[in-house]
């Protein structure tokens, strides 16, 4: 294994332990002792730090959870923005990775009832931003790897087709922000455990092949070698003048 491919296993790792932010939602709203509900509470209330009209005993996790969401975000398109081509899409998409993750750790730090300007303010850039990223990197990929373009795509509609949900009363802004959120982690998770799959079997496989007499690259370059020695030596012997010379490979 190499370092490109230890640096996609770590990024794909990273990208996986986003689902414990979904956890983290979870874990919170159990703590409530008035019920919370993922229809009408927003995501902010998990995280508000008294008790007035809402009270979040876990509040302090929440937020915490916040800010290790966005590093996580960081830190995973960095080390995994190779599978992008280089040039400008490469370079808009980490940006803007960036932004969602520092969007995303502020929310924590600030909360919605100590500064909600500043939790506005907070919360936008990453609130806009992860359907611009999902769309690039859509665009981006649709002809290297369609399957991931797809369902990069869907992701994509599914959050922006839930912005159409603000326009319905505010018992149900719970269940609309989840659906403009959500979609992103879960796109993180899902890509991250395809690309896990993928740099481990490669290796496996490459491994195995290896491990075999006469297969794995190295062996394979021996052969090819011994082969274009032959066919300098002896033209008649390696197949005459249509046998490859050597330095081909």
């Amino acid at each position: 294994m190499d370092t490109h491919d230890i640096r996609l296993l770590v990024g794909s790792l990273v990208w996986i332990l986003a689902v414990g932010y979904l956890v983290s939602e979870a874990l919170t709203a159990e703590a409530w002792s008035t019920p919370y509900s993922f229809v009408r509470n927003s995501i902010s209330d998990l995280g508000v730090t008294d008790c007035e009209q809402v009270c979040s005993p876990l509040h302090w996790y929440m937020n915490i959870s916040f800010a290790v969401m966005g590093l996580l975000v960081i830190v995973g398109a960095v080390l995994l923005r190779r599978h992008l081509p280089p040039g400008r899409r490469r370079t808009w998409s980490v940006g803007l990775a960036v932004m969602i993750g520092v969007s995303t750790a502020a929310t924590g730090l600030f909360p919605a009832n100590d500064n909600p300007i500043g939790h506005f303010v907070a919360v936008l850039p990453g609130f806009v931003g992860r359907h611009i990223l999902l769309i690039l990197v859509a665009w981006t990929l649709w002809r290297r790897m369609r399957w991931t373009a797809v369902w990069t795509t869907v992701c994509a509609v599914i959050g922006i087709a839930g912005g159409a949900l603000l326009a319905f009363p505010d018992a149900y802004f719970g269940l609309t922000e989840r659906i403009i959120l959500y979609p992103f982690p879960i796109w993180m998770v899902v890509v991250g455990v395809a690309v896990f799959v993928s740099v481990v079997r490669s290796n496996l496989l490459g491994r195995a092949a290896s491990s075999l007499p006469g297969f794995g690259p190295v062996a394979w370059r021996r052969s090819l070698a011994l082969h274009d020695v032959t066919a300098i030596a002896c033209p008649s012997c390696a197949g005459g003048p249509s046998t490859l010379r050597l330095g081909s490979w």
